[in-house]
């Protein structure tokens, strides 16, 4: 698994395509729509880019999703919440990458 971090807040989707030109691998971002877009495209050229959201963003969506559609948010908010504490494990036990993998993945495949 290769990781990006892309340091310079830029919105345009035609400087992400740039910066991950000659990029494969999972690539997290904030949820920004530059960022899908510019993986889409990018995916349609032969990359291969897992786009990979970040979870406190992704729990806030569900957060404000609260009020529409109570249960089916909750329960995306107590997933959230055990992927969390499986990520506490990691770090708390200092896992290396297989190790951590084995250790979310049954929670993230329910998903």
């Amino acid at each position: 698994m290769r990781w990006l971090l892309l340091d310079r807040p830029v919105a345009a989707c035609s400087i992400r395509k740039a910066q991950l030109a000659d990029f494969n691998g999972t690539l997290q971002t904030d949820g920004y729509a530059a960022y899908s877009k510019a993986v889409s495209q990018l995916n349609q050229q032969e990359q291969q880019i897992t786009h990979a959201s970040c979870w406190a963003h992704t729990r806030r969506a569900f957060e404000k999703a609260l009020k529409m559609v109570p249960e089916a948010a909750q329960q995306a908010l107590g997933q959230v919440a055990v992927l969390y504490q499986h990520e506490k494990h990691i770090r708390d036990e200092q896992l290396d990458l297989s190790q951590s993998r084995n250790t979310a993945s049954s929670t993230v495949s329910q998903w």
